[in-house]
């Protein structure tokens, strides 16, 4: 799975900063390879067919994938990043 593949590369490419990677994805193969390599999971519930709002039919895919949080879509950024305690005085890449 290329996925798979390309995750695993570029958290490996940040070995030791583990605490500061955020795997963001629609699908249960991210959830799963952020999990396993100790990294926060961020599920998205994006629809892309009506272009904004939640799919719900992928909320049970990316629980049992391992998503340490959900997001209905981008849109709710905003409370990601209130929730996760960052404010603008911080840089993050």
């Amino acid at each position: 799975d290329p996925k798979k593949v390309v995750l695993s590369r570029m958290i490996a490419s940040l070995a030791g900063q583990e605490d500061d990677i955020i795997v963001f994805g629609d699908g249960p193969v991210e959830m799963r390879e952020a999990r396993s390599r100790g990294v926060l999971a961020v599920g998205v519930l994006s629809d892309e067919v009506r272009r904004k709002g939640e799919n719900l039919a992928k909320r049970q895919r990316l629980i049992l994938g391992g998503a340490s949080l959900l997001m209905p879509d981008f849109a709710s950024s905003k409370e990601l990043v209130t929730l996760l305690g960052w404010n603008r005085s911080e840089q993050r890449v």
